[in-house]
């Protein structure tokens, strides 16, 4: 732990971020193109909670495709986690066209506007 007070800790790392933010940046863009699956299991734990075998596990089991779609996903985009974002629970993956459509459905009131407009 160290000896400074807050004030002096703020300022400390006010001072580093000015004078090493440049070589920190340029580090991590290389750390992440080197260590894709890792940075992107921490993220998913910060974000959804799960673990990184845990998605492996719900990749398995949708045969690396799309929850709604059952299409494998397209381009360089991996399968998004779908969540709840009023609970925070995990549905699924869905592929970048489909988790877009859910979330846009999904916004209050758009759902019955969406279904009359297409009936």
């Amino acid at each position: 732990m160290r000896g400074d007070c807050k004030a002096c800790a703020k300022r400390d790392t006010s001072e580093w971020r000015k004078n090493k933010r440049a070589h920190y940046n340029e580090y991590m863009s290389k750390y992440r193109v080197q260590n894709p699956d890792k940075i992107r299991e921490h993220e998913i734990k910060k974000l959804y909670g799960i673990s990184g075998d845990d998605l492996r596990q719900m990749t398995a089991s949708q045969d690396n495709k799309c929850k709604i779609c059952r299409r494998p996903p397209s381009g360089k985009r991996p399968l998004a986690i779908d969540h709840c974002h009023s609970t925070g629970r995990v549905r699924g993956l869905l592929c970048y066209r489909c988790n877009l459509g859910v979330a846009f459905l999904e916004a209050p009131g758009i759902l019955p506007i969406a279904l009359k407009y297409l009936k």
